[in-house]
């Protein structure tokens, strides 16, 4: 007699019935786990990327401005936004006399965004870039509140986003000091 018995029978479903179970929940897992690490590239990518630009900015900076106009819009320093005069600079990086580029860095809603207005004169290209997506705070302070005297920066920030109900950020505190002061 050939063929297979129902006990036989039942017992190979219930192998592939448990083997097809554990192949889904391996395959849920894995995506969760890469869902959780893009997730978290994100949050720490938005944080370095909001204090290297920022930085870059702070250190050759001649000062911090109270308030400066980037053509119909007018931006205030204060506790989430930066605004400075840089010395403009020709092709080869070289400051030219005289001259001055301005930019600020500004929050909107969790989006940081950094807008350069450049003279004429100047190789830093005007416009506006996005920094981060994922801001959840942004604290700038300032070492004196006279605008004119400030010598140092501190940017305090954290991005955060949620992944399939989990709370991921990353929090860096950073102190700048303009060396052009």
């Amino acid at each position: 007699m050939k063929g297979f018995t129902l006990l036989e029978t039942v017992i190979v479903a219930g192998l592939g019935a448990f083997t097809l179970f554990i192949l889904v929940n391996f395959y849920l897992n894995f995506n969760s786990v890469l869902g959780a690490d893009g997730g978290l590239m994100n949050v720490s990518k938005d944080v370095r990327s909001i204090v290297g630009e920022t930085e870059a900015l702070i250190l050759p900076a001649r000062r911090v401005l109270s308030s400066h106009s980037f053509g119909a819009d007018t931006y205030a320093s204060d506790t989430d936004t930066l605004v400075l005069e840089l010395p403009s600079i020709d092709s080869s990086g070289v400051q030219i006399f005289g001259k001055y580029d301005y930019a600020v860095l500004y929050l909107d809603g969790t989006t940081a965004y950094l807008r350069i207005l450049s003279d004429p004169a100047s190789s830093r290209l005007s416009g506006t870039k996005q920094l981060a997506t994922t801001v959840n705070t942004l604290a700038l302070t300032y070492d004196n509140a006279d605008f004119t005297l400030v010598r140092k920066v501190d940017i305090d920030i954290q991005t955060r986003v949620v992944v399939k109900e989990d709370v991921l950020s990353a929090h860096l505190h950073q102190q700048t000091y303009l060396r052009n002061y």
